[in-house]
């Protein structure tokens, strides 16, 4: 099953990374729409924590006291914003949002409009990075694609196949098969490696120790090592 999926694995990854990008973009642009609605039913102003007390489970919060757009005096229990450790002082001044109708209907400022330039900024960075992997899938699908038209296929020795610590494959060094190919016996050796594989491909090489390599005739540093019989 997974080897049928192999070749669509970079679009997978990319897809979740476009899809990340939207919810983080629907989000912020939905904390921004509320944000808006709050503006519209909430007044803003100033509070000062008149004493800090605790609920049934020990958590603490503050009692705040404020004025309201027609002076009047008003003292909230601000359960709502409970907290396991002490985060506000008595004598405290706090920004605060209000309902005009239901002043007991209260909310602290805190960290405003930080999430949604957050969410706004992983969105648009994971966006850019989906369409620079899917601009380097492209770039990829047509090189090789022109090494399929236009290139020479050869017969490649393989020399090794051994882990490459540099490349990963679910987080393990990821196997590579070496090869090598001369014109003829008098001719530069060039060498070639595979794609990097997650499992040791040795019980299933060709019995000769051979395999197709599509080269470009001028320049054979642009190759395929012709893998895909491992994934059949």
């Amino acid at each position: 099953m997974l080897s049928k999926l192999r070749p669509y694995f970079s679009w997978i990854f990319i897809g979740l990374l476009m899809l990340i990008a939207m919810i983080c973009l629907a989000m912020a642009n939905h904390w921004q729409n509320e944000k808006q609605i709050w503006k519209a039913k909430y007044e803003r102003t100033l509070g000062r924590v008149i004493q800090l007390r605790t609920n049934e489970k020990g958590d603490f919060y503050p009692v705040i006291g404020f004025v309201t757009l027609d002076s009047q005096k008003v003292f909230v229990h601000a359960k709502n914003e409970f907290s396991a450790f002490k985060e506000y002082e008595v004598g405290e001044i706090l920004e605060l949002y209000y309902d005009l109708i239901n002043p007991d209907d209260t909310h602290i400022i805190r960290n405003e409009g930080f999430e949604i330039v957050f969410m706004n900024i992983t969105g648009i960075l994971m966006g850019l990075l989906a369409i620079a992997f899917a601009t380097l899938e492209i770039y990829k699908k047509v090189r090789t694609q022109q090494l399929f038209k236009n290139g020479k296929r050869i017969r490649a020795q393989i020399k090794s196949v051994a882990k490459d610590p540099q490349k990963k494959r679910e987080n393990k060094a990821a196997f590579v098969i070496y090869c090598e190919w001369k014109a003829n016996p008098e001719a530069t050796a060039y060498s070639f490696r595979s794609e990097p594989l997650l499992r040791d491909p040795t019980p299933m090489l060709p019995a000769d120790r051979m395999l197709d390599v599509i080269i470009d005739p001028n320049n054979p540093e642009n190759y395929y090592v012709d893998i895909d019989f491992l994934f059949e």
